[in-house]
């Protein structure tokens, strides 16, 4: 086509060896440019799969994840995007355990507060494995449990309070004996140390939970105390405050 082109405008046959020439140069140098151009293609894309690697492996690792198995026999940019949508999975898998691991401690910082219990450890900044949050939701239900037992217990001896007071005429008169005897069990934290008086009567049993005395004060308290003064040091306004002081008797 060119030559045809050359002879009509009339270009000499010396000309259109160096014109073909040019033209044969000029491809040339296109062609390097594009093969340039490739390689660098190869390059970067050679580049990013190691660094897709090492994330990747890192990550895994840091998961507790066994190592990822790339598919043999494939080109390099189909590696590249195996990678890719790896690692992108596993990026997402991460986010979804410390959001799963911030509700669960939540939960159990709550339940642990009410109970004064000891959370479930996992070490700050560390990613939890599949095995620790299965074993951090084993433990919240057991808490949750748990707090629906003492709750039961609770529930029942303020059920037997209300009516041992009714029987001896008792009106609660004092703030903390109000409280106390209200329908709101949010206030009290019924620990396994403040029901384990079992031995005692309904009300002294429900002043044990409330101000979490020891045994041994409790015991002190119940034998010093003669049996007409009993209930009169229990809801007197000076025996409620002091059983808020944790010392005890």
């Amino acid at each position: 086509k060119l030559l045809d082109i050359w002879h009509q405008i009339g270009i000499k046959e010396e000309m259109q060896l160096e014109r073909m020439q040019a033209v044969k140069q000029h491809i040339e140098d296109l062609l390097n440019e594009m093969i340039t151009e490739e390689c660098q293609l190869k390059e970067r894309i050679e580049s990013s799969i190691e660094r897709r690697k090492k994330e990747l492996t890192s990550l895994r690792n840091e998961l507790s994840l066994d190592p990822y198995l790339a598919e043999e026999g494939i080109s390099i940019l189909q590696m590249e995007k195996d990678l890719r949508l790896a690692l992108d999975a596993t990026l997402k898998e991460k986010n979804e355990r410390l959001e799963e691991l911030k509700q669960l401690q939540q939960q159990d910082e709550k339940l642990c507060a009410e109970l004064f219990a000891t959370p479930y450890y996992i070490p700050t900044g560390s990613i939890p494995s599949r095995l620790q949050l299965e074993e951090l939701k084993e433990h919240v239900r057991m808490r949750s449990d748990e707090k629906k037992q003492r709750l039961e217990v609770f529930l029942k001896l303020r059920n037997e309070i209300r009516q041992y007071n009714e029987e001896i005429g008792h009106t609660p008169d004092s703030t903390l004996e109000k409280e106390a005897l209200s329908d709101d069990e949010e206030p009290f934290c019924l620990t396994n140390k403040n029901i384990e008086f079992s031995s005692v009567s309904p009300l002294l049993l429900f002043v044990a939970i409330w101000t979490g005395l020891s045994s041994c004060a409790w015991c002190s308290l119940r034998a010093r105390a003669r049996p007409g003064e009993q209930r009169e040091c229990l809801f007197s306004p000076f025996f409620f405050a002091y059983m808020r002081q944790p010392s005890g008797f």
